[in-house]
């Protein structure tokens, strides 16, 4: 339900009127589902509903005021995002998981930093980016074939493919 957006990534960012940026320090949102009729819809929403986890809703959540985004520009702005590391601790796990979940967190992000990744295409790198994207899409298939990871939890461990990052193109 949590997707990573991690350092370097492009993202649209409150309280930027709407722009993308790079993003300073990795961060954690909840998923959304992808369809229509908005671009992005909460997992946890139902329509006629509504939130579905509302007695324990993220904090972010209880200060969205859609006629004044004041509060959450702020909250966004001055209480640092939790992120994976944070997150992964805070998680009920088996130690030996906990570690393993670590240890691919952190060959993932030396291997297929998003930094580097967008230098390599700002220098015109075509080849060593898509070399890049094709051990990132290796990596995930493994994390997965191999039982470390379900497909599910790819999102929140390693972030976006690579080949699929919102790129800033002009």
């Amino acid at each position: 339900m949590l997707v990573c957006l991690r350092r370097g990534q492009w993202a649209r960012q409150d309280g930027m009127g709407g722009g993308l940026a790079q993003l300073e320090n990795e961060m954690l949102k909840l998923a959304g589902t992808g369809k229509a009729p908005h671009p992005w819809q909460c997992l946890a929403y139902a329509p006629g509903t509504g939130c579905t986890i509302y007695d324990r809703r993220p904090v972010q959540c209880g200060v969205l005021f859609c006629e004044d985004t004041r509060p959450l520009e702020a909250l966004l702005r001055d209480v640092p995002a939790l992120d994976r590391r944070a997150a992964i601790a805070l998680l009920p796990l088996p130690d030996a998981r906990r570690r393993l979940w670590e240890e691919l967190v952190q060959a993932h992000e030396e291997a297929c930093d998003v930094r580097q990744y967008f230098v390599l295409l700002d220098m015109g790198d075509r080849e060593a980016a898509a070399a890049m994207e094709r051990y990132d899409a290796a990596f995930r298939r493994l994390c997965v074939e191999r039982g470390a990871l379900a497909e599910a939890e790819l999102p929140f461990l390693l972030g976006q493919p690579l080949r699929d990052l919102p790129r800033n193109e002009g």
